[in-house]
């Protein structure tokens, strides 16, 4: 097979497709016992994606991914351009409430994807709880807060703890299948300039835009 790919210029997705023929090792979470090749990151994403979609998020949706460096926090934002949803990355570590409730206001977000964080057990559950009390009370996908109004989506990644008003990562994957895999926005019509990310500052939270073209 192929061990070379042109990535002069493309988007997100169109990067995974093709590299999707070497045969090969493209990421390993040791800690997690986890090894994708490049076929299993096409896979996983395209898997994802039609998750996210399936749940009601819409493309140009943006969605919030709070984690760290694991095998799911890796394919989130993979999963996101694929879906043609606009991602941000942030450390789950937030010093309080009041942070995330202006991470959440200021860039609009629809959704949620919240990973451990390394205070404490369920932080960001608990903090989304302080912000809206009203997802402990919500149907999932179906979340209306004065606080934060644009988010209606909670997806937990720490799977052994279930609230109401949220998914669980593995539920998005759930509801996945081939049909929908192939129902997939088609990338290849795309402008490269396309909205991918918004992306925060570490220090002031003021967020930068950034397009679906890399150049190398």
């Amino acid at each position: 097979m192929s061990t070379k790919c042109n990535l002069l210029s493309g988007t997100l997705p169109e990067f995974v497709y093709k590299c999707a023929g070497i045969d090969r090792v493209a990421a390993v979470f040791d800690d997690e016992k986890i090894t994708f090749t490049f076929a299993d990151i096409k896979k996983e994403m395209d898997t994802l994606a039609a998750g996210l979609l399936s749940i009601g998020l819409r493309p140009q949706d943006r969605i919030l991914i709070c984690g760290s460096n694991t095998a799911h926090f890796f394919i989130c934002p993979l999963a996101c351009a694929r879906a043609d949803l606009i991602f941000s990355l942030m450390s789950p570590n937030f010093a309080n409430a009041e942070q995330l409730k202006y991470a959440l206001v200021k860039g609009e977000f629809r959704a949620i994807i919240c990973f451990p964080a390394n205070r404490e057990i369920e932080f960001l559950s608990n903090l989304l709880n302080e912000i809206s009390p009203e997802l402990m009370y919500s149907v999932k996908g179906r979340l209306y807060s004065k606080v934060v109004p644009r988010l209606n989506y909670v997806i937990m990644a720490e799977e052994e703890h279930k609230h109401a008003g949220t998914f669980t990562l593995s539920e998005i994957y759930g509801r996945s299948n081939r049909e929908k895999v192939d129902k997939l926005p088609n990338f290849m019509t795309w402008d490269t300039h396309k909205l991918a990310a918004l992306q925060f500052t570490s220090v002031r939270y003021i967020y930068a835009l950034f397009s679906k073209n890399y150049f190398f």
